[in-house]
C-alpha cells in the first residue's frame, strides 16, 4: 500500500511578515516574523521569499496594520485649527476609525459650519493622506 504524503499547511501571516520583510515605513505593528509570504498555485502553498517589494499593496488602514494615533488624528486636529474651529477631541476621532468614510464624512461635516463644512473635510483627508 503507498504511503501517503502529507500536507503541511503554511499559516496565513500576520502584519509581521510585512514588518520583517523591511520593506515598511516602520508603523505597521508586527507580532511574528518569518519573512516569507504563501503563495498559492494551482491549488498548493509555496513560500515565497519577501523581499522585492513593488508590488506590495497596503488596502486596509482601520487600526489592524496601521496605528491611526500617527495620521488620522494629527490630520483631523491640524486641519480644524488651521480653519479656525475647535479641534475634534483625539478619543472621538479614533472612535470614528473603522466605519465607512462617508459616515465619518458625515461626522466631520457636523462639526463644522454648513458654509466651510465641505472644504474642511476634504482638507482633513488630504492632510491625512500626506501623513501615511
Amino acid at each position: 500500500m503507498p504511503r501517503r504524503r502529507s500536507r503541511r499547511r503554511l499559516k496565513r501571516p500576520g502584519s509581521a511578515t510585512l514588518a520583517s520583510s523591511g520593506c515598511t515605513p516602520g508603523r505597521i505593528q508586527s507580532n511574528r516574523s518569518h519573512g516569507f509570504w504563501p503563495i498559492r498555485s494551482r491549488g498548493t502553498l509555496k513560500r515565497t521569499p519577501m523581499r522585492d517589494c513593488r508590488g506590495l499593496v497596503i488596502f486596509d488602514l482601520d487600526g489592524t496594520l496601521f496605528c491611526a494615533n500617527d495620521a488620522t488624528v494629527p490630520a483631523f486636529q491640524e486641519t480644524f485649527i488651521r480653519y479656525g474651529l475647535p479641534p475634534p477631541d483625539a478619543q472621538r476621532i479614533l472612535d470614528y476609525i473603522g466605519p465607512a468614510e462617508d459616515e465619518v464624512r458625515a461626522w466631520l461635516r457636523s462639526l463644522c459650519p454648513p458654509h466651510m463644512a465641505e472644504t474642511v473635510v476634504e482638507a482633513a483627508f488630504r492632510r491625512e493622506r500626506s501623513l501615511l
